[in-house]
């Protein structure tokens, strides 16, 4: 595996991926179509344009760019100019570190404060209890309304990272998550959460159950949101309870339908997305071989959701019946 920092003037033969101005999961993936890279040659994966870059983007260029490297190609990174945002937002959530290149920060790194967790990467051995600590602090902030959520959140991330250990089949390659919220107004932010991974899709972990029948991978999106499908009740936590009931896209589901927030759901050639109360299930334009999950809340969404607990306990009878 090859990490460097190179001269995109330089006389080799060689590919580049010229990464777009807003690096978000649409933008890098119409990139990606329409680019290829080499076996051969030097692959280089060009950041100079971008100016803006938010985590849908970011963890599923993790995502790939270690696939690509697993896979044998040879990369290198060109950076954005070291005086924009964006370079020093890469280097703060900890992107560049984890391929080991601009390491020599040129700022002075503070707490989070609950703004953002730096990206996460998710392998088989990896501590999925502190990642989903970590992640649900992030989500919940310092607002003290949403402590009572903490909990939930732990809970969906939690499980939902334990779906790619369990079910992906990764090998030496990782996921990767990331939170950063943004201001809305003066009263009201938007949380948003990205999980990535490059393994072989809901659809195929998911043909491992032969009762289950899998007609195409928008059946196989919808079945995985539903209760218990995903669980992987024979691998234990340390409690000795299953670490994996299968719960963590169904709570997502949940908690985003009475937020009133977004939720994005991509694998293979097919993608389901909530919007409040409404799910739309389609093929996606950007195939993705592995599995994202995007989760976008609001401040205002969270609150309304925590002040709504006959809501609530409705869904977990209607769940629990």
């Amino acid at each position: 595996m090859v990490y460097t920092i190179i001269d995109v003037g330089m006389e080799q033969s060689m590919c580049v991926l010229k990464l777009p101005q807003k690096l978000d999961f649409d933008a890098l993936f119409d990139c990606i179509s329409n680019n290829h890279l080499s076996s051969t040659d030097t692959n280089v994966i060009d950041f100079s344009a971008v100016e803006f870059a938010d985590p849908t983007g970011i963890a599923p260029l993790a995502a790939v760019a270690r696939k690509w490297l697993g896979d044998g190609l040879e990369l290198t990174f060109q950076p954005p100019s070291p005086t924009t945002g964006a370079f020093k937002y890469l280097q703060r959530v900890d992107f560049f570190r984890k391929f080991h290149v601009f390491e020599d920060e040129k700022f002075r790194r503070h707490n989070p404060q609950g703004n953002f967790c730096p990206l996460q990467e998710i392998a088989y051995d990896s501590p999925t209890e502190n990642i989903a600590t970590k992640l649900a602090g992030a989500l919940t902030g310092n607002n003290p309304t949403f402590i009572h959520a903490r909990s939930e959140l732990y809970n969906c991330l939690y499980e939902s990272m334990n779906n790619i250990k369990d079910h992906a089949r990764l090998g030496n390659v990782a996921g990767y998550s990331l939170v950063q919220n943004y201001k809305l107004d003066y009263n009201n932010k938007e949380y948003v959460f990205t999980t990535a991974d490059a393994g072989r899709g809901i659809s195929e972990s998911l043909r491992d159950n032969s009762e289950l029948k899998i007609d195409n991978e928008t059946t196989a999106l919808n079945l995985a949101c539903q209760p218990s499908i995903s669980g992987s009740p024979g691998i234990e936590e340390y409690y000795g309870y299953p670490r994996n009931m299968g719960e963590g896209l169904t709570n997502i589901d949940r908690v985003v339908k009475l937020a009133k927030g977004y939720f994005r759901l991509i694998s293979g050639s097919a993608e389901r997305i909530r919007r409040e109360d409404k799910v739309e299930c389609r093929s996606c334009q950007y195939p993705w071989q592995g599995t994202i999950v995007i989760v976008k809340l609001t401040m205002a969404g969270m609150q309304q959701y925590l002040n709504e607990p006959k809501a609530i306990q409705q869904e977990d009878e209607v769940r629990f019946d």
